[in-house]
């Protein structure tokens, strides 16, 4: 009889018995995370035929697509024209000026926002509607 070739010390980290009992007592409510009175959350409803394409693009377009619909829900009679700041795209991961201004210019390309650059101030970025596909246009 040969014995069993598995050995789980190989495979990830080690599984206490504390980990596992703390995994156990998460209840299996079925909701999603309810944000806490004062916290900061996402509002929407963002369109997926929005979304889907921006989270196609490259590098951190999606994080800035994101930040701008977070800014946008945000202001007052939710306008969809914001100001990018450095700051707001930051708190979303887009922090250096060279990323911010790729992904930018790559929503921009796919047609989702329009950008009016002002010489020494932070861009107006305009959320555009998502624009119509070859199969919605059938």
């Amino acid at each position: 009889m040969t014995t069993d070739p598995f050995d789980p010390t190989r495979f990830g980290r080690p599984v206490s018995a504390t980990h596992l009992a703390a995994l156990a007592r998460v209840p299996a409510s079925g909701q999603l995370p309810y944000p806490a009175k004062g916290e900061q959350y996402l509002g929407g409803p963002i369109p997926l035929d929005w979304l889907a394409p921006a989270a196609e693009l490259p590098g951190k377009a999606l994080h800035l697509a994101i930040a701008l619909w977070y800014s946008a829900v945000r202001s007052k009679g939710k306008n969809p024209s914001v100001k990018l700041t450095s700051a707001l795209a930051t708190q979303f991961g887009v922090g250096a000026r060279t990323t911010r201004r790729r992904a930018l210019m790559s929503l921009e390309r796919a047609g989702l926002v329009s950008v009016i650059s002002r010489d020494g101030r932070t861009p107006l970025v305009t959320i555009l509607p998502a624009p119509r596909t070859a199969e919605q246009n059938e």
